[in-house]
Protein backbone atom coordinates (compact mmCIF):
# COMPACT_ATOMS: atom_id res chain seq x y z
CA UNK A 1 0.00 0.00 0.00
CA UNK A 2 2.55 2.62 0.70
CA UNK A 3 4.47 1.53 -2.47
CA UNK A 4 0.99 2.19 -4.25
CA UNK A 5 0.73 5.75 -2.72
CA UNK A 6 4.55 6.88 -3.51
CA UNK A 7 4.00 5.58 -6.68
CA UNK A 8 0.76 8.16 -6.87
CA UNK A 9 2.63 10.50 -5.01
CA UNK A 10 5.16 10.20 -7.72
CA UNK A 11 2.98 10.53 -10.50
CA UNK A 12 0.97 13.88 -9.56
CA UNK A 13 4.49 15.24 -9.04
CA UNK A 14 6.10 14.65 -12.17
CA UNK A 15 2.48 15.85 -14.03
CA UNK A 16 2.62 18.67 -12.70
CA UNK A 17 6.48 19.41 -13.58
CA UNK A 18 5.52 18.51 -16.90
CA UNK A 19 2.64 20.42 -17.64
CA UNK A 20 4.08 23.24 -15.91
CA UNK A 21 7.34 22.97 -18.57
CA UNK A 22 5.49 22.12 -21.58
CA UNK A 23 3.52 25.82 -20.83
CA UNK A 24 6.94 27.66 -20.22
CA UNK A 25 8.78 25.96 -22.95
CA UNK A 26 6.07 26.06 -25.69
CA UNK A 27 3.94 28.94 -24.69
CA UNK A 28 5.80 30.86 -22.44
CA UNK A 29 6.73 34.14 -25.00
CA UNK A 30 3.31 34.08 -25.43
CA UNK A 31 1.82 33.99 -22.31
CA UNK A 32 4.61 36.70 -21.37
CA UNK A 33 3.31 38.72 -24.31
CA UNK A 34 -0.33 38.72 -23.17
CA UNK A 35 -0.13 39.14 -19.47
CA UNK A 36 2.30 42.49 -20.10
CA UNK A 37 -0.59 43.72 -23.01
CA UNK A 38 -3.21 44.90 -21.17
CA UNK A 39 -5.84 44.99 -24.20
CA UNK A 40 -4.85 41.78 -26.04
CA UNK A 41 -5.65 40.61 -22.34
CA UNK A 42 -8.98 42.19 -22.43
CA UNK A 43 -9.52 40.90 -25.71
CA UNK A 44 -8.88 37.31 -25.11
CA UNK A 45 -10.74 37.02 -21.62
CA UNK A 46 -14.04 38.68 -23.64
CA UNK A 47 -13.27 35.77 -25.91
CA UNK A 48 -13.56 33.41 -23.15
CA UNK A 49 -16.82 34.28 -22.12
CA UNK A 50 -17.52 32.84 -18.69
CA UNK A 51 -14.60 31.09 -18.37
CA UNK A 52 -12.41 34.29 -17.95
CA UNK A 53 -11.64 33.89 -14.38
CA UNK A 54 -10.30 30.27 -15.38
CA UNK A 55 -7.96 31.96 -18.11
CA UNK A 56 -6.77 34.67 -15.77
CA UNK A 57 -5.95 32.93 -13.05
CA UNK A 58 -4.01 30.60 -14.98
CA UNK A 59 -2.60 33.70 -16.32
CA UNK A 60 -1.76 34.62 -12.50
CA UNK A 61 -0.14 31.81 -11.90
CA UNK A 62 2.18 31.51 -14.63
CA UNK A 63 3.24 35.24 -13.97
CA UNK A 64 4.66 34.14 -10.70
CA UNK A 65 6.89 31.26 -12.11
CA UNK A 66 7.82 33.53 -14.73
CA UNK A 67 9.55 35.68 -12.44
CA UNK A 68 10.54 38.52 -14.59
CA UNK A 69 6.78 39.75 -15.40
CA UNK A 70 5.97 42.22 -12.76
CA UNK A 71 3.18 41.21 -10.37
CA UNK A 72 2.33 44.66 -9.80
CA UNK A 73 0.86 45.63 -12.94
CA UNK A 74 -1.32 42.24 -13.22
CA UNK A 75 -2.64 42.67 -10.19
CA UNK A 76 -3.95 46.18 -11.05
CA UNK A 77 -5.11 44.69 -14.32
CA UNK A 78 -7.19 41.83 -12.39
CA UNK A 79 -9.04 44.55 -10.28
CA UNK A 80 -9.77 46.85 -13.42
CA UNK A 81 -11.35 43.38 -15.36
CA UNK A 82 -12.81 41.96 -12.37
CA UNK A 83 -13.65 44.53 -10.21
CA UNK A 84 -12.27 44.70 -6.68
CA UNK A 85 -13.31 41.78 -4.73
CA UNK A 86 -13.12 39.63 -8.12
CA UNK A 87 -9.49 40.19 -8.51
CA UNK A 88 -8.71 40.69 -5.33
CA UNK A 89 -9.76 36.77 -4.80
CA UNK A 90 -8.27 35.82 -8.70
CA UNK A 91 -4.83 37.59 -7.92
CA UNK A 92 -4.15 36.18 -4.30
CA UNK A 93 -5.40 33.01 -5.19
CA UNK A 94 -3.07 32.87 -8.32
CA UNK A 95 -0.42 34.29 -6.28
CA UNK A 96 -0.48 31.51 -3.99
CA UNK A 97 -0.64 28.94 -5.87
CA UNK A 98 2.09 29.81 -8.14
CA UNK A 99 3.97 30.81 -5.16
CA UNK A 100 3.60 26.80 -4.28
CA UNK A 101 4.88 25.58 -7.33
CA UNK A 102 7.69 27.60 -7.28
CA UNK A 103 8.73 26.49 -4.00
CA UNK A 104 7.88 22.44 -4.62
CA UNK A 105 9.57 22.74 -8.04
CA UNK A 106 12.52 24.10 -6.39
CA UNK A 107 12.16 21.27 -3.39
CA UNK A 108 12.08 18.47 -5.87
CA UNK A 109 14.14 19.52 -8.46
CA UNK A 110 16.87 21.51 -6.85
CA UNK A 111 19.11 23.99 -7.72
CA UNK A 112 19.24 23.38 -11.64
CA UNK A 113 16.14 24.11 -11.94
CA UNK A 114 15.90 27.25 -10.07
CA UNK A 115 18.61 28.76 -11.90
CA UNK A 116 17.01 28.23 -15.14
CA UNK A 117 14.04 30.91 -13.95
CA UNK A 118 16.17 32.86 -11.12
CA UNK A 119 19.06 35.22 -13.04
CA UNK A 120 22.53 35.18 -10.78
CA UNK A 121 22.05 38.29 -8.96
CA UNK A 122 18.98 37.97 -8.07
CA UNK A 123 19.48 34.60 -6.86
CA UNK A 124 22.64 35.42 -5.06
CA UNK A 125 20.78 38.22 -3.48
CA UNK A 126 17.65 36.13 -2.04
CA UNK A 127 19.96 33.46 -1.14
CA UNK A 128 21.23 35.60 1.36
CA UNK A 129 18.03 37.44 2.39
CA UNK A 130 16.59 33.29 2.66
CA UNK A 131 19.74 31.77 4.66
CA UNK A 132 20.99 35.16 6.83
CA UNK A 133 17.87 36.99 7.74
CA UNK A 134 15.98 34.05 8.22
CA UNK A 135 12.15 34.07 7.88
CA UNK A 136 12.21 38.26 9.48
CA UNK A 137 13.94 38.32 5.96
CA UNK A 138 11.61 36.76 3.57
CA UNK A 139 8.35 38.01 5.10
CA UNK A 140 10.22 41.37 4.31
CA UNK A 141 10.69 40.72 0.81
CA UNK A 142 7.17 39.52 0.12
CA UNK A 143 5.98 42.38 2.40
CA UNK A 144 7.41 45.38 0.37
CA UNK A 145 6.39 45.99 -3.29
CA UNK A 146 8.73 46.08 -6.34
CA UNK A 147 11.00 43.37 -5.04
CA UNK A 148 11.63 39.61 -6.51
CA UNK A 149 9.43 38.49 -4.37
CA UNK A 150 8.24 35.80 -7.12
CA UNK A 151 11.78 34.91 -7.90
CA UNK A 152 12.09 34.69 -3.62
CA UNK A 153 9.38 31.71 -3.95
CA UNK A 154 11.79 29.56 -5.47
CA UNK A 155 15.16 30.36 -2.97
CA UNK A 156 13.00 29.64 -0.06
CA UNK A 157 11.95 25.53 -1.53
CA UNK A 158 16.24 25.20 -1.65
CA UNK A 159 16.00 25.99 2.20
CA UNK A 160 15.31 23.72 4.93
CA UNK A 161 11.74 26.10 5.55
CA UNK A 162 9.12 23.65 6.15
CA UNK A 163 6.14 24.19 3.73
CA UNK A 164 3.54 25.24 6.36
CA UNK A 165 5.83 28.46 7.76
CA UNK A 166 6.54 29.89 3.59
CA UNK A 167 2.99 29.17 2.81
CA UNK A 168 1.63 31.16 6.08
CA UNK A 169 4.41 33.69 5.36
CA UNK A 170 2.83 34.20 1.61
CA UNK A 171 -0.88 34.23 2.69
CA UNK A 172 0.06 37.07 4.94
CA UNK A 173 2.50 39.48 3.85
CA UNK A 174 1.48 38.84 -0.24
CA UNK A 175 -2.26 40.04 0.74
CA UNK A 176 -1.62 43.72 1.44
CA UNK A 177 0.28 45.01 -1.76
CA UNK A 178 -2.89 42.20 -3.65
CA UNK A 179 -5.01 44.41 -1.93
CA UNK A 180 -3.85 47.75 -3.09
CA UNK A 181 -3.43 46.58 -6.66
CA UNK A 182 -6.71 45.41 -6.85
CA UNK A 183 -8.19 48.47 -5.90
CA UNK A 184 -5.87 50.41 -8.03
CA UNK A 185 -7.40 48.55 -11.23
CA UNK A 186 -10.81 48.64 -9.88
CA UNK A 187 -10.28 52.39 -9.59
CA UNK A 188 -11.26 52.52 -5.93
CA UNK A 189 -8.06 54.95 -5.43
CA UNK A 190 -6.33 56.73 -8.18
CA UNK A 191 -2.19 56.83 -7.62
CA UNK A 192 -0.14 58.48 -9.79
CA UNK A 193 2.59 57.26 -11.29
CA UNK A 194 4.73 59.66 -9.06
CA UNK A 195 3.41 57.54 -5.82
CA UNK A 196 4.86 54.58 -7.41
CA UNK A 197 7.84 55.65 -8.53
CA UNK A 198 8.03 57.58 -4.59
CA UNK A 199 6.86 53.55 -2.92
CA UNK A 200 9.45 51.83 -4.96
CA UNK A 201 12.26 54.32 -3.69
CA UNK A 202 11.15 54.17 -0.22
CA UNK A 203 10.95 50.72 -0.22
CA UNK A 204 14.41 49.78 -1.20
CA UNK A 205 15.85 52.54 1.24
CA UNK A 206 14.21 50.44 3.60
CA UNK A 207 15.60 47.10 2.54
CA UNK A 208 19.07 48.55 2.39
CA UNK A 209 18.37 50.04 6.32
CA UNK A 210 16.98 46.87 7.34
CA UNK A 211 20.08 44.39 5.72
CA UNK A 212 22.27 46.94 7.28
CA UNK A 213 21.06 47.20 10.86
CA UNK A 214 18.73 44.22 11.39
CA UNK A 215 20.39 43.89 14.47
CA UNK A 216 20.06 47.15 16.13
CA UNK A 217 16.56 47.13 14.63
CA UNK A 218 15.79 43.89 16.30
CA UNK A 219 17.01 44.86 19.36
CA UNK A 220 15.53 48.49 19.53
CA UNK A 221 12.12 46.50 18.93
CA UNK A 222 12.17 44.09 21.32
CA UNK A 223 13.34 47.12 23.83
CA UNK A 224 9.67 48.22 23.03
CA UNK A 225 8.29 45.43 23.63
CA UNK A 226 9.59 44.64 26.88
CA UNK A 227 9.23 48.06 27.95
CA UNK A 228 7.40 48.73 30.90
Amino acid sequence: MTRVIKMINLSLKFSLVAFVLYLLVFHGRSLMTLITNETLLEEVLVKLGPAAWIGFLVLNIVQVILAPIPGVAVGVAGGFLFGFWGGFILNLIGILIGSIIAFLFARWLGRPLVDKFVSGKTASFLEKVATSKGIKGIALIYLLPFLPDDALSFMVGLTKINFRTFFLIVALCRTPGTFVASMTGAGLINLPLYFWIIVGIVTVLLLIIYWIKSEQIDLWIKGLVLRD
